[in-house]
């Protein structure tokens, strides 16, 4: 007990600067550093398999949306492993080795994508349901599988701003808003004439990554212009919702269910849609990258 006493009475200035204490540091962060280095490498081999281009001559655009779907990811990522595979048959030759991220393979190093995806162009009318969920750009990518233009190409805020809605006078807006992107979202919903009003989240159940929070959750954002009334009491519902997180990007069908209760005779309007849906129009260069 009485040397017990003595270890617990050492000040941690004088534990840092003990030979074993080091060692351990060391050790620890050599650890560390071969974990997050393989880690990475991982992901490149992992792109590197999935982009055998010999399956694309065996079964063409099929097995590129067939490995996007059970990946659950982009058909552009899947594109992105092709031409990889494409150009470095071998991993040996890659520049600088082992030590090459991933997005700089992409940013760097492969040809960029043509868009491919089907532009369709802000439909005729007006439309007083309104649910957008807008391709922000990020400045930052805390991993390289989860970069944002992996999976859909981004848009700069001021030329969100500059979209001119196919709303009417009486409108509610619905848009999508991750909590680094939050006050964006709200200067994106002024700019397109409407008053922020509420909001509702979304729980992925999957906990991302994140600089002070790691993210598990989306907003949706609302906001009206004119006179448009809320929803009827009985259609009023819990603020956050839970469901688990599937493919990058895709919202629960809840979502769309509910503003369908909501406002049952309302003319809807979805603006960087990723899928076609009954009732809705679409606007968007991936409306096919969801399917059923």
């Amino acid at each position: 007990m009485e040397k017990l006493v003595e270890v617990n009475q050492v000040d941690v200035g004088s534990l840092k600067s003990e030979e074993w204490y080091q060692n351990l540091i060391d050790d620890c962060k050599t650890i560390i550093t071969e974990r997050r280095f393989n880690a990475c490498w991982e992901v490149i081999q992992c792109k590197w398999e999935i982009g055998d281009f010999k399956r694309v001559k065996i079964y063409g655009k099929k097995i590129v949306q067939g490995l996007a779907e059970s990946l659950k990811v982009s058909e552009r990522d899947v594109w992105y492993c092709i031409q990889f595979r494409k150009k470095y048959p071998d991993l040996n030759n890659l520049p600088e080795g082992k030590a090459i991220s991933w997005t700089k393979i992409v940013n760097e190093y492969l040809p960029k994508q043509k868009e491919q995806s089907e532009v369709i162009p802000l439909p005729k009318g007006k439309f007083d349901i309104i649910l957008a969920d807008c391709p922000w750009r990020y400045d930052f990518s805390i991993d390289d599988k989860d970069k944002i233009e992996q999976h859909y190409p981004t848009m700069d805020l001021e030329d969100i701003k500059k979209m001119e809605l196919p709303a009417n006078d009486d409108a509610v807006l619905f848009l999508w808003a991750t909590a680094p992107k939050l006050l964006e979202a709200l200067e994106v919903m002024k700019a397109w004439g409407f008053e922020y009003k509420s909001n509702a989240i979304w729980d992925k159940e999957w906990i991302g990554m994140g600089y002070w929070f790691r993210g598990q959750h989306e907003l949706l954002l609302i906001g009206v212009r004119g006179s448009f009334s809320p929803p009827e009491s009985d259609k009023r519902v819990s603020s956050v919702y839970r469901e688990k997180r599937t493919e990058h990007s895709r919202k629960p069908e809840y979502f769309y269910e509910l503003i369908e209760d909501m406002f049952p005779t309302g003319k809807y309007l979805e603006l960087f849609a990723r899928r076609r849906r009954p009732k809705w129009e679409s606007y968007g260069n991936e409306v096919k990258q969801f399917r059923d």
